[in-house]
């Protein structure tokens, strides 16, 4: 099946005083209609810049660079900001990292969502009322009719949450972006939020990218996981495979850093040693070379051999196997 979102070669830089910030370094990704892709890392690994990439919603002063960001067949790297305007919110909808800050205090719920669906399809005031009532319903939202006459901050963290899941919905998009939609919620609301999302994942048969830097979520949502460290892309694959066999020594560092069932009282957690190298040049080699056990100096300089093995690929000189997998 072709994919519904493709993206071949990203690049994202961001001018500062000194120099650039690399954020995205010659990142792919792809999503097939009615799957869920998890982008997962640090925080600072570029994962949110590759996402607003696709909805060109970047920095004022960033530049993107892409071979093509393809959705459903069109390379929308190359529309106008009247093109983009009429797909944003559209076609893809987009949850935000932050539901507290998202939505307009000044302005009703109802007001809010209305507006997407009067903007994207013409609607009468009417027909987009009822529509909202519809999707806040659909989100778990009981007295929908109370809720759209209730400003944001009557809202609680999870029910605002709801509601911009609510509005990306407003007009049946084919592919959603939810950047950390549970990060500020507590862990039951977390729970209630991914279980909408694959609920609604089904019913509706739209395309999921979620990103996160919890692997725990990636369990329970995940059909494709790419990891990302340091701009780049280094390891993708099935969730299954991915967790089953990561081969990258970060992913084998990252899922050492989960909390165990059983760990004693006071034992500390595995932590993977050192920090995430400077964007503001280019690096040559392997970003996590620094950090690596298994690094030697091919590592440092590059090129690092990128590996398929059917569809789990991953950038590494020295990938991890089953034997070594406690290597960092």
């Amino acid at each position: 099946m072709a994919a519904l979102l493709d993206i071949r070669n990203l690049h994202v830089r961001i001018p500062v005083g000194f120099g650039h910030v690399h954020a995205v370094r010659g990142v792919n990704l792809s999503v097939e209609a009615g799957q869920t892709l998890c982008v997962v890392g640090e925080s600072g690994s570029g994962k949110s810049m590759s996402a607003l990439s696709v909805m060109n919603l970047l920095p004022p002063r960033a530049m993107r660079d892409a071979d093509r960001i393809l959705f459903d067949g069109v390379d929308i790297a190359q529309l106008g900001p009247r093109q983009m305007a009429e797909l944003r919110g559209n076609r893809i909808g987009m949850v935000f990292q932050e539901p507290m800050t998202s939505l307009n205090p000044a302005y009703t719920v109802g007001n809010q969502l209305m507006e997407v669906h009067r903007r994207h399809r013409g609607s009468s005031r009417s027909a987009a009322w009822a529509r909202a009532a519809e999707l806040l319903e659909l989100v778990g939202i009981s007295n929908p009719e109370m809720r759209l006459r209730q400003y944001p901050h009557q809202l609680s963290g999870g029910l605002r949450q709801r509601v911009m899941i609510a509005m990306a919905l407003m007009c049946e998009p084919g592919l959603l972006i939810a950047d950390e939609p549970t990060s500020a919620l507590d862990v039951t609301i977390q729970v209630q939020i991914l279980r909408l999302l694959r609920d609604l994942q089904r019913r509706l048969g739209i395309a999921v990218v979620l990103i996160t830097h919890d692997l725990g979520v990636v369990a329970r949502v995940a059909d494709t996981v790419a990891i990302m460290y340091a701009g780049q892309v280094v390891e993708t694959g099935s969730a299954r495979a991915v967790f089953a066999s990561p081969r990258h020594p970060y992913t084998n560092g990252l899922l050492r850093s989960m909390p165990k069932p059983g760990n004693g009282r006071g034992e500390p957690l595995q932590a993977i040693p050192g920090t995430v190298p400077s964007l503001l040049e280019t690096i040559p080699g392997c970003a996590f070379a620094e950090r690596c056990a298994r690094a030697d100096e091919a590592c440092r300089v590059g090129p690092i051999a990128t590996t398929i093995e059917e569809r789990h690929s991953f950038s590494c000189n020295h990938p991890a196997d089953i034997r070594a997998r406690e290597e960092v």
